[in-house]
């Protein structure tokens, strides 16, 4: 095997037209074995309406280049799953600024990959992929070997496997090494992968990632996977084929907004774990039959979690989805109260109080005289005065336990006074309000008690 066509160190270049035939259909063990095209080192390439075919190793190569445009590529390449070797049907190596648009791919390595290596790789744009891979995945970004270059302002757009077929991902950005990589967009995805449908994954810290527009399938793993994520935008649809995976699965992320949907995953529709700082509006329908059996799966799981506000629709069929929803308990978690949430429990009944906002009981009062109270109202509860300054809230229905919240603000003309809690338990909570003096009478007494749902 030889190389058709390297250029080293050159710039101003245009390839236009070109078709290379390499007919290599053998094993190749090597890594790095002979590649078809390849640019080392050069400026300002366009490559427009070529076709590179059949080589041992990447077909077309831009290594270490400055401002590379590609577009309307083909390639073809031996698709038998034991062709070992790096057969990509386009591989950018280390480059900076470039773009790659209108690519017809089916190779038996990664369709498209972008490594770093000797220096980081930047301002990247890969969009309009089709086709599919033997081995490898649509679109890849991440380090090759042990190396730690950075992976900084990426696009993803316009990616589709052809129907009936399979890649390992449909799209992989990942800093397996723990690099840098922030800047990331990936939209308007579809597809079916053997792995992660779609995988954005780091051993470190990612940041700023974008993701929508999707839909995707995983055959073994999730539809959609998301690790060590800072500052994430994430929206589409995602489905997982395997006994027990999600739709979407979101580890390890904070200071993100989802909206995940997904339709009869065998686990969760979308599970978030070890997360904080987010809001969600998921979109979930009949997951969870692949655990059903074990008393666990449905749409929508937050565990480990803290300072989130979840909403949407997590619904399922009660012989489906044995959890429309499940949260733990957490002080900072909120289930918004407008959330629609169905299965064979609709939902698991944390105790903390965040969880829903709204008052569960409330009364207004106010004692200007001794012995007596004028009460103003009260909704789930009555009054009782124990002695002057001194009150017991009477529930109508005890609380689940004593993890609710009271809120309660006492005045005398306008002025706060001190509010001293004396006994909380699941029917009645008692209190008294004081001034700088002592026990005090206040003319307005407003409580509010709050549970979980």
């Amino acid at each position: 095997m030889i190389t058709v066509l390297r250029t080293t160190g050159a710039s101003d270049i245009l390839l236009q037209g070109l078709t290379i035939e390499g007919g290599c259909s053998e094993i190749v063990s090597t890594k790095r074995a002979v590649r078809g095209v390849r640019f080392i080192e050069c400026q300002d390439v366009r490559v427009i309406d070529c076709e590179v075919n059949n080589t041992g190793d990447w077909a077309l190569s831009f290594e270490k280049n400055d401002r590379v445009s590609v577009s309307r590529y083909k390639h073809r390449g031996t698709v038998v799953t034991n062709l070992n070797g790096g057969r990509d049907g386009l591989h950018f190596l280390d480059c900076v600024d470039f773009s790659a648009t209108d690519l017809d791919i089916v190779s038996g390595d990664d369709m498209v990959g972008c490594t770093s290596e000797t220096r980081d790789q930047r301002n990247a744009s890969i969009k309009g992929v089709r086709g599919y891979s033997g081995i490898g995945s649509c679109v890849i970004f991440n380090e090759e070997g042990t190396t730690t270059n950075s992976t900084v302002n990426v696009m993803v757009e316009d990616v589709r496997v052809t129907n009936g077929q399979t890649v390992r991902n449909v799209v992989r950005v990942q800093s397996i090494n723990g690099a840098n990589v922030t800047g990331v967009i990936i939209r308007g995805i579809r597809g079916t992968g053997r792995n992660h449908g779609i995988q954005v994954t780091s051993a470190a810290t990612m940041t700023n990632v974008d993701i929508s527009d999707v839909n995707v399938t995983s055959v073994n793993q999730h539809g959609v996977y998301l690790n060590r994520i800072n500052n994430l935008s994430a929206s589409g649809r995602a489905t997982a084929q395997n006994s027990s995976f999600d739709g979407w699965n979101i580890t390890s992320c904070n200071y993100f907004d989802v909206q995940p949907a997904a339709l009869s995953s065998p686990g969760w529709g979308v599970q978030v774990l070890n997360s904080a700082h987010f809001t969600m509006n998921g979109n979930c329908y009949n997951n969870g039959a692949g655990l059903f059996a074990a008393a666990n799966g449905g749409n929508g799981r937050i565990n480990g979690c803290s300072n989130y506000n979840a909403t949407g629709v997590y619904v399922g069929g009660s012989t489906t989805s044995y959890y429309g929803l499940f949260n733990d308990e957490t002080p900072t978690g909120r289930v918004d109260p407008s959330t629609v949430c169905s299965g064979y429990i609709a939902r698991n009944r944390p105790r903390n109080l965040n969880a829903l906002r709204d008052a569960y009981a409330a009364c207004s009062f106010g004692q200007t005289v001794s012995g007596s109270i004028s009460s103003q109202g009260a909704i789930n509860c009555s009054v009782e005065l124990i002695s002057d300054g001194r009150y017991k809230v009477n529930f109508s229905a005890p609380f689940e336990s004593t993890f609710y919240r009271p809120e309660i603000i006492a005045q005398i003309m306008n002025q706060d006074l001190i509010v001293r809690p004396i006994a909380k338990e699941v029917s009645y909570y008692t209190f008294e309000v004081r001034n700088s003096s002592g026990v005090a009478l206040a003319n307005f007494i407003l409580c509010e008690f709050k549970k979980a749902i």
